[in-house]
């Protein structure tokens, strides 16, 4: 039976808009069993979702903190029309809770371009969450205006968390990456179900932003997920990322067993944490990271991962590296992603003293005993001594910005350019006329970190999106064009069509980038003079005594030093 109801389409932004839709119901039947999703109706469009399709065994008792298995199989018909348990998690400011938190929490949700049709064969865009790998869900995003416009199934996925997720004891009984494993599961669901909602399972993109996109380059340098997909896009975050990984987590894995009153051998310590709640088991790793003893994150564990990410990238004898090079790429950053890692008030700017200190310390964190020589460069490149408040903060806030995320989207760029497969490049520039995501410094006039998402997403293109506004024109047709090039990219590998700006590729000879901004327009070389700072000038300084293991561990900031990092800027801030 139709009914009519008000759906809150509620995505990143906290904003929940309201949408008078006409709902009815819609069944597909997959490998485990029927499943009963929502038809939506708005403005003569139809389409169906269903939701919190579960891909895997709920992962407690002795499948927690190990790889997940196969979901298995029900009777009867499963309600599929709202979201999932989200998976457990510490609060978050950025993450507004629509649903409750359990273990038993690994779904994902199929967003179709219309009403069902198992006899077409829809490209498909599989979407991994941000949020440091510790917050989030696939529950904060909506993917109708995605499906809808580009004419493509989108599936969302929940994944392991914090300690549930990255908990890594050295051995099988915490091997580590679980949540990375659990992505997988996700995809391997998709190959072999996503025809069912008329998908085509050898025509998959996956693509996230934040923690989601550095999980999508993980997935594309690791053999466990080969044949699963052909094409990746990459928002805001890389494998190369400052804080992309865990340094050291069986310190953490310690600390966690201590903090329980476990023994700290895995054996025992994963017998132990049987008998322990979710909330005792969250407790403990947030006391393990409040201690300084790191974060919880990806790890080299020599099964997903026999080595450090730049050791794989430098060895193209590998598969891993074969892999990557077969994938069409499509990456890019924003240009205040830094706004990510402002932990402190800078509405009225930074002093030079602060600026300084914080270059400083950048050096040391990279190598110590080239700190004096780092020091001098990166000041060329982000320190004026006739700056005023305002621009030394802004000049801060760039150093984040590259520091964490243009840097090693970049560079995985250049990387990938020589491959067969195409690679693509872009940069948004531009302040949404709706509220940031991140909240960002009135002074600051660009994207703010994750901005790409209300574009991506659409949201806007419906009607309201702040309190009390309209969302403009302008932001109307930005969104239009960002959702066709991402989706035309996840068709063909190309993002371009006759009616859009053209993107050139990304190559050699140019190093063509698209911005995304008001006007948008193709460029070359993107920032060239600061990154040459991080691709050229750095490595070079390192080059005559790090060996590339060792460069890998120093140049790659550990999450540990990062928070020693911030904590102690904020002191100076308020000093």
């Amino acid at each position: 039976m139709n009914s009519s109801t008000r759906f809150p389409f509620c995505t990143t932004t906290m904003l929940c808009l309201l949408v008078l839709t006409v709902d009815a119901q819609t069944q597909v039947t997959v490998n485990n069993g029927v499943l009963e999703g929502v038809r939506r109706t708005v403005e003569g469009l139809t389409w169906d979702v269903f939701y919190g399709i579960p891909y895997a065994k709920p992962p407690v008792g002795n499948l927690r903190f190990a790889k997940p298995e196969p979901a298995e199989n029900w009777t009867g018909v499963r309600n599929a029309s709202w979201f999932g348990s989200g998976c457990v998690q510490e609060k978050s400011p950025y993450v507004k809770l629509i649903v409750p938190l359990s273990e038993d929490c690994l779904t994902l949700n199929v967003y179709l371009p219309g009403m069902l049709d198992n006899s077409t064969k829809k490209a498909v865009m599989y979407f991994i969450h941000g949020g440091s790998y510790y917050y989030g869900g696939s529950f904060s995003y909506t993917f109708d205006e995605l499906a809808l416009r580009g004419d493509v199934i989108v599936v969302s996925v929940n994944y392991r968390l914090g300690v549930f997720g990255f908990l890594y004891s050295g051995d099988a009984n915490a091997p580590g990456n679980v949540g990375l494993w659990d992505q997988i599961e996700g995809l391997k669901w998709v190959r072999d179900n996503i025809a069912h909602f008329g998908g085509d399972p050898n025509q998959v993109t996956i693509f996230g932003e934040s923690a989601g996109a550095s999980s999508v380059t993980q997935l594309a340098l690791t053999t466990a997920s080969s044949g699963l997909f052909s094409r990746v896009i990459v928002q805001s975050g890389t494998l190369l990322s400052t804080w992309a990984w865990s340094i050291t987590p069986t310190v953490l894995a310690e600390a966690v067993a201590t903090n329980l009153g476990c023994s700290s051998t895995s054996a025992s310590l994963a017998l132990c944490t049987q008998n322990k709640t979710a909330t005792e088991i969250l407790d403990a790793g947030a006391a393990a990271v409040g201690e300084a003893k790191g974060s919880f994150g990806p790890v080299v564990d020599g099964d997903m991962f026999t080595k450090p990410a730049r050791e794989i990238l430098n060895d193209s004898s590998s598969k891993a590296f074969t892999q990557f090079q077969s994938l069409d790429f499509m990456a890019g950053f924003l240009d205040g992603d830094g706004t990510a890692m402002l932990t402190n008030n800078v509405e009225n700017g930074l002093s030079l003293e602060f600026l300084e200190r914080a270059i400083l310390f950048t050096a040391f964190l990279i190598s110590t005993p080239h700190a004096e020589a780092l020091e001098e460069k990166i000041k060329e490149v982000y320190y004026d001594t006739t700056a005023s408040n305002i621009d030394t903060a802004k000049s801060y806030l760039d150093l984040l910005t590259d520091t964490n995320f243009a840097s090693g989207t970049v560079e995985l760029s250049n990387n990938h350019m020589s491959s067969n497969a195409s690679t693509y490049l872009w940069y948004m520039t531009v302040k949404p006329d709706f509220s940031h995501i991140i909240p960002a410094p009135t002074w600051f006039d660009g994207a703010s970190h994750a901005d790409d998402l209300g574009y991506l997403q659409g949201e806007y293109i419906l009607g309201l999106i702040t309190p009390g506004g309209i969302a403009t024109t302008a932001d109307k047709a930005l969104s239009v064009n960002v959702i066709r090039y991402w989706t035309n990219f996840a068709k063909t590998g190309n993002p371009n069509s006759p009616d859009l700006v053209q993107w050139p590729g990304y190559t050699k000879d140019g190093k063509a980038y698209l911005e995304l901004s008001r006007n948008i327009a193709a460029k070359n070389d993107v920032l060239s003079k600061r990154m040459a700072l991080w691709q050229v000038t750095v490595p070079g300084i390192l080059s005559g005594e790090i060996s590339s293991a060792s460069y890998t561990h120093n140049y790659l900031w550990s999450r540990a030093l990062l928070t020693m990092f911030f904590g102690y800027m904020t002191s100076l801030i308020f000093s």
